[in-house]
């Protein structure tokens, strides 16, 4: 079975062991922005745009997005849920969260 593949989106300054960190900004970016971060030894970071991710169809099994769905447009949001479809292994998971759901819902 291929290792497994999880992926945290839109990273910035909350990097995860055993995830593949990704922002839309350089490490150098983030590092003047959050002088005291690191990515532990279980992780690593890739800069990347989250709405076309260089992975495999069907090769991720997990993508957690945190804080960046706000930051897209009404275009942009379906063409992230697209990607995250994409990416997804059978079985695997999405999970995202917003800083106040009701107010990005009124904006959709």
């Amino acid at each position: 079975m291929p290792k497994t593949l999880k992926l945290n989106l839109g990273c910035a300054s909350r990097l995860l062991d055993d995830y593949i960190n990704i922002d839309l900004d350089s490490f150098e970016q983030i590092k003047r922005r959050y002088p005291n971060i690191e990515v532990g030894q279980n992780g690593s970071f890739m800069q990347a745009n989250a709405l076309d991710l260089p992975f495999d169809n069907e090769s991720v099994d997990e993508i957690r997005a945190d804080a960046i769905l706000e930051h897209f447009s009404f275009k942009e949001e379906s063409i992230f849920f697209h990607e995250a479809k994409r990416l997804l292994r059978t079985g695997g998971a999405l999970s995202f969260a917003v800083p106040d759901f009701e107010e990005a819902v009124r904006k959709w």
